[in-house]
């Protein structure tokens, strides 16, 4: 029973928001803060790469587009991990 406490509070501790992904993306998104926040750090990084050269906004910005298409994907598929990792019976 106290086992099962512990993993319980430990997977609720792992698991991300899709209101935190949404309001990084609202915010940090030209800067990939959402990217970096549900996981995909090399999406992170090419989109904070490309919107800090002037030259490659244009591409930073559909980079930006796709990423935001992936948060809900993205938690779901990590939120999904954690709850296996967690339900596992050792």
């Amino acid at each position: 029973m106290k086992n099962e406490n512990i993993n319980l509070v430990l997977m609720q501790q792992e698991m991300k928001s899709k209101l935190t992904a949404w309001l990084l993306a609202y915010f940090l998104g030209v800067f990939g803060g959402h990217c970096f926040y549900i996981g995909r750090k090399d999406l992170g990084w090419v989109i904070l790469i490309t919107f800090c050269s002037i030259l490659l906004v244009p591409v930073a910005l559909l980079l930006i587009i796709y990423s935001l298409f992936l948060i809900n994907k993205s938690i779901d598929m990590h939120n999904r991990k954690v709850i296996i990792k967690y339900t596992i019976k050792d």
